[in-house]
């Protein structure tokens, strides 16, 4: 799953910093650019999948047009790959176990059926549509 969230990136005499008005909590600190802009996405991520994995609810993202540029050097966008990201960080996996009907675990394997992946795949669907339905107020 990708998210995208704006980040303004601040320059004073000790180097860069980064906000993420979506997510107060997250401000950074590095001396170049390139610094703070993998700083921002890494960091960025971590606390999104800390908060998924605590039950929280991500913040909305703004859009960037509607960011203020204030004393902002760039107004960025950071790409939040969280998939990625467990893959790199070896995130911890939940197993649980999963009870199938006969006729629908004969014909998972009779097609090579990854049941971890399709599982995972509809509840992701499951949460943007919630996440939508809550958002839009349905």
């Amino acid at each position: 799953m990708k998210l995208f969230y704006p980040a303004c990136i601040h320059q004073d005499n000790e180097g860069y910093k980064m906000v993420v008005p979506d997510m107060p909590e997250l401000e950074l600190k590095a001396k170049t650019l390139s610094d703070i802009m993998l700083k921002g996405n890494e960091e960025a991520t971590s606390l999104a999948l800390d908060m998924l994995e605590k039950g929280l609810s991500l913040p909305n993202p703004r859009a960037i047009e509607s960011v203020q540029q204030e004393n902002s050097l760039y107004v960025i966008m950071l790409m939040l790959d969280l998939d990625s990201y467990i893959v790199a960080h070896e995130r911890a996996l939940d197993e649980r176990k999963v009870s199938l009907k006969k006729w629908l675990a004969a014909f998972a394997d009779k097609n090579k059926t990854d049941l971890s992946a399709v599982l995972e795949e509809a509840l992701v669907e499951l949460y943007k549509k919630k996440r939508y339905n809550e958002d839009s107020g349905s």
